[in-house]
């Protein structure tokens, strides 16, 4: 089943102390896959339990409208790590703003790389009813940091698999020697 990744184009809200990126804004680090080569990639660190980045939004879709038959799930990615010592690990909340209803919240162990997280397979939206693909063009996020211990978050997407659209074969509905 073909998957497409929306990734972070913009973040309406930033709750101050909440989330500092290491280099560049958390836009560019959150957008950017880096986190999976070494303990030394740009991040976003949070201390500040309750920290926020709001209106999370999500680029659009890569695949057109009329390429796609249906949308069978979305479920978040996260790239992350705690840094300081300790077993438990830190949490992040991660919620579905539009459309609203889901929410789940991802563990990064203490770990010298980044590990790769994912959140549940959304099979359909809030109210039980199918994605559309106007649900996906529109996928907005809050994320906040839940307990005191540091987190590094490196990456953040919505993967969305779906099934493609069937395509016509005109060939053969012309006749072979068309």
């Amino acid at each position: 089943m073909p998957t497409m990744t929306l990734t972070v184009t913009t973040i309406a809200a930033e709750s101050v102390g909440g989330w500092i990126p290491n280099t560049g804004n958390n836009v560019t680090v959150l957008s950017s896959d880096d986190g999976l080569t070494a303990s030394g990639s740009s991040y976003s660190q949070s201390t500040t339990n309750g920290g926020a980045l709001n209106e999370v939004i999500m680029s659009d879709p890569a695949v057109a409208e009329g390429d796609i038959d249906s949308i069978t799930s979305v479920r978040i990615k996260a790239v992350g790590r705690m840094p300081a010592r300790g077993s438990g690990g830190s949490n992040v909340d991660f919620e579905f703003e539009t459309p609203s209803g889901f929410s789940e919240t991802l563990n990064f162990f203490n770990n010298a790389n980044y590990e790769v997280e994912h959140g549940t397979e959304r099979t359909t939206k809030p109210d039980s009813s199918a994605w559309s693909y106007s649900d996906i063009e529109d996928l907005k996020f809050n994320i906040s940091k839940n307990g005191t211990d540091i987190v590094h978050l490196a990456f953040f997407a919505a993967e969305v698999s779906y099934v493609a659209a069937a395509v016509a074969d005109n060939a053969t509905f012309f006749g072979a020697n068309f």
